[in-house]
């Protein structure tokens, strides 16, 4: 309840905060990263924080709370989570005294990447020169400086804009353990420093698990990927070649960043690539290995559009109540025990019980012809038929659903004061009920908006399953 109320009070994390982030993954971090080197002579500095998740400052992150606009009791309860915590240890039935944690978040506690994350923001958002970044994904910091000039100079007043972030937020940088790249050119004389530390130029570095070397060759990840393959498996003659599976997961990656709901850097490059020739890729490796992935996928006009909310829908703050009422009556044995005179019986007895005076009461359902594809959802009250045909191979579940919007369309002309609907898509009054829908987002959206249509006009919505069984 304290997490839902308080993402909505902080709003979406910054761009180049990857970690913890509902819907983006490591692969995104890393495709981020070679866009902004984009196959030019660039400098990477990866670098390392030393326990970062023990000693980041509860001070500072409710001073970031508090730039977000969390206040009130919201506010002194999160400073009770941080604040006065203590701990002791328990070993062979003898426990030692209580001590204060006087740093960090509660390790393992579901506020703590969400609170983390707000210290990532402060230090990805910090004012660099144009052509530096600077990307999180949980305590993995990557710094990327392109473009013309001097980029070893301004990569070191970065570091020292970061370092001196650092120790405001309570967090720690290792100087050893933190690697420095130069990619597309030779290594300098010049060593760059963090407190006074100088820190290492290399060749290659893991980062999220894949290894990234200075020519972007990929070639160290690829013999990273067969060395773990021959060690787990004793024969490979039944595996997929690895250059092909490389290729398949290329794909799904491209498609994956290709639908995503909002137009980034990336999307844009990948889009461009699509539509030039290969030859024009040739200089840029991995914009070309892409493109031979995806070479056998779709056109790229054709990918299909992003799932986005219905317009007429607007998110409601996690702690309102539902706008409608959902109820599901359960058989009194499993429909395998029931003769079809019973379950027709305790269907009326139970549309019964939800149905008022001065209702209007609807009956949906869709169908979906396995053979011939062929898709449709009806909308039935009294006096009145709704009926729509759907795209063919839509599932069962969309075209219930669509059944269900087709009620309230028609329902927003009624005058009753109250909407009864029944249907037997146990799914679909599920996928109704999430406070965030990830599938069929349009259109579950599109019903919920609907829905607060309605009850903006003072109106009492029901849905209602009638029959089927939890216990099937």
């Amino acid at each position: 309840m304290v997490l839902a109320r308080l993402q909505w009070r902080v709003g979406p994390s910054h761009p180049h905060v990857f970690g913890y982030t509902r819907g983006v993954s490591t692969a995104d971090s890393i495709l981020t990263l070679l866009t902004q080197i984009d196959h030019r002579p660039t400098v990477i500095v990866f670098i390392d924080l030393e326990k970062a998740f023990e000693l980041a400052s509860p001070h500072a992150i409710l001073d970031a709370l508090v730039r977000k606009g969390v206040r009130g009791r919201l506010l002194a309860w999160l400073r009770d989570y941080l604040q006065c915590r203590h701990a002791r240890v328990k070993f062979q039935g003898l426990r030692s005294t209580f001590k204060e944690l006087e740093n960090g978040t509660p390790q393992g506690g579901i506020l703590s990447p969400l609170l983390f994350n707000l210290l990532m923001e402060q230090l990805v958002a910090l004012p660099f020169h144009a052509g530096t970044v600077l990307l999180s994904y949980a305590d993995d910091l990557a710094l990327v400086v392109t473009g013309r000039g001097n980029k070893l100079r301004r990569t070191q007043q970065a570091l020292d804009l970061i370092s001196g972030k650092c120790q405001d937020l309570g967090l720690k940088i290792s100087a050893e353990k933190s690697r420095a790249m130069m990619v597309k050119a030779a290594d300098p004389a010049w060593q760059l420093r963090v407190q006074g530390v100088e820190l290492a130029w290399t060749n290659s570095y893991q980062y999220l698990g894949v290894w990234v070397d200075k020519r972007l060759s990929f070639t160290a990840h690829a013999a990273y990927l067969r060395e773990r393959t021959q060690s787990r498996l004793n024969s490979e003659t039944s595996l997929v070649p690895l250059t092909t599976r490389i290729q398949q997961i290329t794909a799904c990656r491209v498609s994956r960043v290709l639908q995503r709901d909002t137009e980034g850097v990336t999307q844009r490059r990948l889009r461009l690539a699509g539509t030039q020739g290969i030859e024009s890729l040739s200089r840029n490796p991995w914009l070309l290995q892409c493109t031979l992935a995806t070479h056998n996928l779709a056109r790229m006009e054709n990918w299909p559009q992003a799932d986005l909310p219905a317009p007429t829908f607007s998110a409601p703050p996690p702690w309102e109540p539902p706008v409608a009422e959902f109820s599901a009556t359960q058989l009194p044995a499993s429909k395998a025990l029931c003769t079809v005179e019973e379950m027709q019986q305790h269907a009326f007895m139970a549309m019964a019980q939800v149905t008022e005076p001065d209702s209007v009461v609807y009956y949906t359902d869709g169908s979906a012809d396995p053979d011939s594809g062929r898709t449709g959802a009806a909308a039935i009250t009294r006096g009145a038929e709704v009926c729509e045909r759907t795209p063919n191979h839509c599932s069962t579940l969309q075209t219930e659903l669509v059944a269900i919007q087709l009620a309230l369309e028609h329902a927003q002309h009624r005058r009753e004061r109250t909407v009864v609907l029944h249907t037997n898509s146990r799914t679909g009054l599920q996928a109704l009920q999430q406070p965030y829908p990830s599938n069929n987002v349009g259109l579950v959206t599109a019903i919920l908006g609907s829905l607060q249509s309605l009850a903006a006009q003072g109106r009492r919505v029901r849905l209602n399953q009638p029959r089927g069984s939890t216990r099937q």
